[in-house]
């Protein structure tokens, strides 16, 4: 659904973000939104960031933070990791 919020022309892509379907050193920028709370394999995933970005690129995240105890409730609202 937040692919459909993206401006006409944009380019967009829906994958794994642990085994995205792109070539090494291929984008300038990657942005996760709201997304990177549901996964327990975040050194994969930014192993995968750093494949991809091309030299000098961006990383862009927009997600929740837990500040302290534990995810009990993220898990039941967000089913988030």
């Amino acid at each position: 659904a937040q692919l459909e919020h993206c401006p006409d022309g944009m380019e967009r892509l829906l994958s794994d973000f642990c085994d995205m379907p792109l070539p090494d050193t291929s984008v300038d920028v990657v942005m996760f939104h709201f997304s990177i709370c549901h996964t327990s394999e975040l050194d994969t995933v930014m192993r995968e960031v750093r494949r991809v970005l091309k030299e000098g690129g961006s990383l862009f995240i927009n997600d929740m933070s837990r500040e302290y105890g534990d995810n009990t409730l993220m898990q039941a609202v967000l089913g988030a990791k």
